[in-house]
């Protein structure tokens, strides 16, 4: 019942176990219940049962992460930037050049010129097209053909009836009449349009009366070496000649040349019954 150096009460505590040595009543009472443990509060103890906080977080702490409200060091500013993202966000938006706002909006552009001349436009073979406007360049014109075929064209004149009149110097003669042609137009019945800058093969031939000569004459002005002759006798004139434009849209005539002294007759049935022709060919070669 006791033993040397213990009280008679002390004795009785260790034999029914409701106290140990060191410790209180209430320690031994706490333990046996398991409502607290040495050094930490009845409180705690508590929190710890119900799981509702853990050692080292506060209350707060521990209802926002039941609420899955906040996460430690997780700033709320931030949780608001994500509640603001939309639905969808996370798939890919296709951008479209033409968009002036919204997620498919292209911001700094650049800038694409135009093309060179800006008044050209593709057209498939076959279609009937009205060209109006003006180019950069001058009036709008056929610049070339994606089938390889120069510009070409044949105007005429049939006489008796045309060219009645006789052809002063200085004057062109008259082709009113079309022939076969592709690129090449008229402007009058004296004046036809070479639409493209290059090289042109020009040939021409006219029944005359009497002497005397005809060239070829670009946008008024008389080329020199394409002049050609008869001194005597009635019959044809003819040219053959190359001449390079400088300028889109230049105009082609057949004159008879200035310095000269006499007005051209232009032969009416030359050789025969039949009404007789005169004619310019035009062909762009390069």
């Amino acid at each position: 019942n006791a033993k040397v150096g213990v009280t008679t009460n002390q004795a009785d505590a260790i034999a029914a176990n409701t106290e140990k040595v060191g410790i209180t009543v209430q320690q031994a009472s706490d333990i046996t219940a398991n409502n607290a443990k040495v050094s930490i509060t009845t409180q705690q103890a508590s929190d710890i049962t119900a799981n509702n906080a853990k050692v080292g977080i506060t209350t707060v702490q521990t209802n926002a992460i039941a609420a899955n409200t906040a996460k430690i060091s997780y700033p709320a500013a931030d949780k608001i930037k994500l509640n603001g993202i939309e639905v969808g966000a996370q798939a890919n938006v296709k951008a479209d050049w033409n968009a002036t706002a919204g997620d498919a909006l292209i911001l700094n552009k650049p800038t694409i010129p135009a093309a060179a001349d800006g008044s050209e436009t593709k057209v498939t073979a076959g279609n009937n097209v009205s060209v109006t406007g003006t180019g950069t360049t001058g009036n709008p014109y056929v610049i070339n053909s994606t089938d390889g075929v120069m510009p070409f064209a044949e105007f005429y004149a049939l006489m008796p009836g045309d060219n009645t009149a006789t052809v002063a110097v200085g004057a062109a003669i008259e082709f009113p009449q079309n022939g076969p042609s592709s690129g090449i137009t008229r402007l009058s019945t004296t004046g036809f349009i070479l639409p493209d800058i290059g090289t042109y093969m020009v040939s021409w031939q006219v029944s005359i009366d009497e002497a005397g000569q005809l060239a070829l004459a670009l946008d008024g002005t008389e080329i020199t070496r394409t002049t050609v002759g008869r001194a005597a006798l009635t019959s044809q004139i003819t040219g053959n000649s190359l001449i390079t434009t400088t300028s889109v849209n230049s105009t082609l005539s057949v004159v008879n040349p200035l310095g000269n002294s006499t007005a051209l007759t232009i032969t009416q049935n030359a050789g025969g019954a039949n009404p007789v022709s005169a004619s310019l060919v035009i062909m762009r070669v390069q």
